[in-house]
């Protein structure tokens, strides 16, 4: 990985992120959902009986088309059962997280991703909580911590 690369370097504006330790001993963010807008069409019918169409516009909280591909597969993935897709699955979609926090290509967010076998299921966890929007875990609490403890 480039050592000049950090996350402070890296970090883009106006996306939210969830702060973990990650490979290298720093403190790199996963995008948390953020606020979404999108237009949705609906067809109506005016006082006159006539048939209309409009737009009105929805608010709700989640992560752009890309992120919500890799959820998706990653849900296909465990319906499944299947290991080896499940844990491709899951590291597609930490690996857009990182990506959606920091501007930095897919080989770097990889590297990142670097993990002992002990301490998946806690960084498991820990990335399911944040795309739910359910971060209970304590950002000060880093992988390593999260498997010794």
């Amino acid at each position: 990985m480039d050592t000049s690369t950090s996350p402070n370097s890296t970090r883009r504006d106006g996306v939210d992120a969830f702060p973990v330790t990650l490979a290298d001993g720093n403190q790199w963010g996963l995008a948390l959902p953020s606020p979404r807008l999108r237009p949705e069409v609906i067809e109506t019918v005016d006082r006159l009986g006539r048939p209309s169409t409009s737009i009105r516009l929805i608010s709700e909280s989640g992560y752009p088309r890309e992120i919500r591909r890799f959820i998706d597969e990653l849900r296909s993935a465990c319906d499944l059962g299947e290991p080896d897709q499940q844990f491709l699955a899951f590291f597609q979609l930490a690996t857009a997280l990182i990506r959606r926090a920091h501007d930095i290509d897919l080989k770097q967010a990889a590297n990142l991703l670097e993990i002992g076998v002990n301490e998946l299921p806690a960084f498991v966890d820990l990335v399911l909580s944040v795309v739910s929007g359910d971060c209970s875990i304590k950002p000060e609490v880093s992988r390593k911590e999260a498997s010794n403890g």
